[in-house]
């Protein structure tokens, strides 16, 4: 005996609820959303949103967008173009502005309100950067822990570069010198105002240092509790190694030498 075959129309029946239930299984990449006009794209890893042009009979690309932000922008594009009555996601919602796509949002994170600055995640830092007029490259002016810094470093820089008349970001303040970068901050924390001692964190102590003029490689003299006791080290070394001569921390002092 043959097995029972189903009617045609109730594979099409059954066919047409495996596709309402893939539809309704949603929210994740490579499928399609529940909601009208949204699908998700996967070379932008977010949810674009399409709206047929009633004119041209082709389907708009909206934009890209985060959960339900593409099913409202869709609503909002939707209510611009065919008005009131258009087919909508949340038809009981009020239509407010077109939410912010992902590439506004992640320009927001970014970028600064000021000109020339913008964030610079690897460096957690605000890079500035100036236009040359004549290469119209842009070239680094530094990094800055500070926006208002960096927008203040922009201006000096324009100035600079471009006179008077350059467009700032304060353009009521007077052009003062450049703001310390990060990279000076930090070497200005971890060196010394005297000649051959900088602090060195792992130990907690003053490093001392002086180059050999023969060898001209730089020989390790000793570490210190206090930065003027580290000072006076180096003293002591340089008059060793270069004479009376040398160049010291405290011109003024006897040097001991042990």
């Amino acid at each position: 005996m043959h097995g029972r075959r189903a009617h045609p129309q109730q594979k099409s029946r059954r066919g047409n609820s495996r596709a309402s239930h893939s539809a309704e299984c949603t929210g994740r990449p490579g499928s399609s959303s529940r909601y009208i006009g949204v699908s998700w794209d996967t070379s932008r890893s977010s949810w674009g949103v399409r709206l047929r042009d009633p004119q041209t009979k082709r389907n708009r690309h909206i934009g890209s967008f985060t959960s339900e932000d593409a099913a409202r922008a869709y609503d909002c594009a939707a209510v611009q173009a065919h008005g009131a009555g258009a087919k909508r996601n949340f038809p009981g919602e009020a239509i407010s502005e077109l939410p912010e796509t992902v590439s506004e949002k992640r320009k927001e994170r970014s970028s600064s309100r000021y000109l020339g600055v913008c964030w610079l995640k690897a460096k957690s830092s605000w890079e500035v950067k100036l236009t040359d007029q004549q290469t119209k490259r842009s070239r680094g002016v530094g990094c800055f822990a500070s926006e208002e810094d960096a927008a203040r470093a922009y201006d000096c820089a324009a100035v600079q570069a471009r006179g008077l008349g350059a467009k700032r970001n304060f353009p009521g303040e007077a052009i003062s010198e450049l703001p310390e970068t990060v990279g000076e901050k930090r070497k200005q924390r971890s060196s010394s105002r005297y000649l051959g001692v900088c602090w060195k964190k792992s130990r907690s102590s003053w490093l001392v240092r002086l180059m050999d003029p023969q060898t001209k490689r730089t020989h390790f003299i000793g570490q210190y509790a206090s930065e003027e006791d580290a000072a006076r080290a180096y003293d002591r070394a340089a008059v060793q190694t270069h004479g009376s001569g040398a160049k010291r921390n405290f011109p003024g002092e006897a040097i001991s030498i042990d």
